[in-house]
């Protein structure tokens, strides 16, 4: 699933690549919408890793790079 993944944002980046400008600045806020649509989602995902981090005690540090909040 991730080689799948991986070989799809490769043919993107090859696609994004010929977009001028604006065209690019209007895909980034196009995800921004997307990312923004799915900020529930998102934060509950992350909090749940980051539970999940904390029984496989993962050191504080690095618990805090992988925490996401409205916030950040």
């Amino acid at each position: 699933m991730l080689e799948k993944i991986g070989k799809a944002a490769k043919q993107a980046s090859w696609y994004l690549a010929g977009l001028n400008t604006k065209q690019k600045n209007n895909v980034l806020m196009d995800i921004a919408d997307c990312l923004q649509q799915q900020s529930d989602a998102i934060l509950a995902a992350t909090a749940k890793d980051i539970e999940a981090t904390k029984a496989g005690h993962m050191n504080s540090a690095m618990q805090d790079r992988l925490l996401l909040t409205v916030e950040r």
